[in-house]
């Protein structure tokens, strides 16, 4: 059955450009990454309430972290803004080149490492803050402010990360 509808959606034959759907196959995965995004940020999303409204074991809450409320307030905005805009970007960029299959794939993986990152980080918020209320942690130089800070630098660097990864690719198909 496929390879009867391979004349119709494949882009290459025998080394030609061909078939009805021939060069469109960016837009289809632009399409299938902006369907991604929104499975995607409503996980985003959730977690994102969880993190703000999270309260620990040991009765802290987001608060004793030094800037992560305002860091998670801000996360779900600045990446569906570089999630929309790298979509966008593909989407402009199949139009000129109708090579971006690396880019493509790079936005699915950045989605989908944002949303396991997400899932994780509610651990991460409930180690750090069983380690704030250790009885011992005024014994350790640092210790205590590292902790507090340890929080936010993780969020960032999830956020960061992920746009990192559609940024590099995209550098990457642009330079050639």
């Amino acid at each position: 059955m496929f390879k009867r509808l391979k004349p119709f959606i494949s882009d290459q034959i025998g080394g030609v450009k061909s078939g009805v759907l021939s060069g469109y196959s960016d837009v289809w995965m632009s399409m299938i990454i902006t369907a991604v995004l929104f499975v995607v940020f409503p996980i985003i999303m959730t977690f994102t309430g969880d993190i703000i409204d999270w309260t620990g074991g040991s009765g802290g809450n987001i608060t004793q972290f030094t800037g992560l409320e305002s860091i998670t307030a801000l996360a779900p905005m600045l990446l569906f803004v570089a999630f929309v805009f790298g979509n966008v970007a593909l989407t402009a960029y199949s139009a000129i080149k109708r090579t971006s299959d690396k880019l493509s794939i790079a936005i699915v993986v950045s989605l989908v490492m944002i949303g396991v990152g997400f899932v994780f980080y509610l651990i991460v918020l409930d180690g750090a803050d069983t380690l704030l209320h250790d009885a011992n942690i005024d014994d350790y130089t640092g210790m205590e402010a590292m902790v507090g800070i340890a929080p936010m630098l993780i969020l960032v660097s999830y956020i960061f990360g992920a746009i990192a990864t559609t940024g590099m690719a995209a550098y990457k198909k642009l330079k050639g």
